[in-house]
């Protein structure tokens, strides 16, 4: 118990004040003071500057799961003072920041898949004109998790990109480049980018020629050279250096 040090020091020190006051009275030397008592004192000081550690158990670091997300977004307003931007930045900072404990990092594919896409729907909700928490769904948390996570935020970051193509278009077409790498995100590449070049009308040329590249690199060659084919019919090129690039490429596929 931590308390036992500071008894014991009192009791020393107790009996030390009454040998000083018979030294006082008898006018005796210190070094006549009882080896055993300054044993004792010494043993005792000791203890005490452990303040009580080797009783106590040693801290150890837990990982807090991630809670659910509240039923309504107005319940997160409430605690910014009716501020729902204020309430959504501060809400996404510390769910990005949250794989990050006191002594613990998670990795973010331990996070709750569920409760996540929910806390980025509350928060989303809060500001939707944001791209806040569509650009952490798209770039940091589709990548790292389990399929059941791409299945709830990719029709969720599908949904807000239509909603403004021409703004969140990058939401796509990075993500594309990566999913067409990973197990069983082929198809989401490939539809990433046809929505790219229906949609975002003004995007970069290179955003929009992504659905080409992506069918050729997985081996779909007569798809790619019917895009290029379409991309220089409609113009989807930035400059005429550009042009001979897609021309070119286009020979290069229609060969066997």
């Amino acid at each position: 118990m931590p308390w036992l040090p500071w008894t014991g020091t009192a009791a020393v020190w107790a009996s030390l004040r009454n040998w000083r006051a018979h030294r006082r009275e008898a006018e005796l030397p210190w070094l006549v003071v009882p080896r055993p008592l300054l044993a004792l004192l010494a043993a005792v000081l000791a203890l005490q500057g452990l303040d009580g550690s080797v009783w106590r158990p040693a801290p150890t670091a837990q990982a807090r799961p991630l809670p659910p997300a509240p039923r309504h977004a107005a319940l997160l307003t409430l605690l910014a003072a009716g501020d729902a931007a204020l309430a959504q930045r501060v809400g996404l900072i510390w769910l990005q920041s949250f794989d990050t404990q006191p002594g613990v990092q998670l990795a973010l594919r331990q996070l709750d898949s569920d409760r996540l896409a929910s806390w980025l729907e509350r928060l989303h909700a809060l500001n939707p004109e944001s791209d806040y928490a569509v650009s952490l769904a798209a770039l940091l948390y589709l990548h790292w998790g389990d399929a059941r996570r791409r299945e709830l935020l990719v029709p969720w970051v599908e949904a807000r990109f239509l909603e403004a193509p021409d703004r969140r278009w990058r939401f796509l077409a990075y993500p594309a480049v990566l999913l067409r790498r990973m197990e069983g995100g082929e198809q989401t590449a490939r539809r990433w980018a046809r929505l790219l070049r229906e949609h975002a009308q003004h995007a970069p040329s290179w955003a929009r020629q992504l659905e080409a590249f992506i069918a050729e690199g997985l081996g779909d060659r007569q798809a790619a050279a019917a895009l290029i084919a379409l991309f220089l019919r409609d113009g989807v090129y930035h400059d005429e250096a550009e042009k001979k690039f897609l021309e070119e490429r286009l020979q290069e596929l229609a060969q066997p």
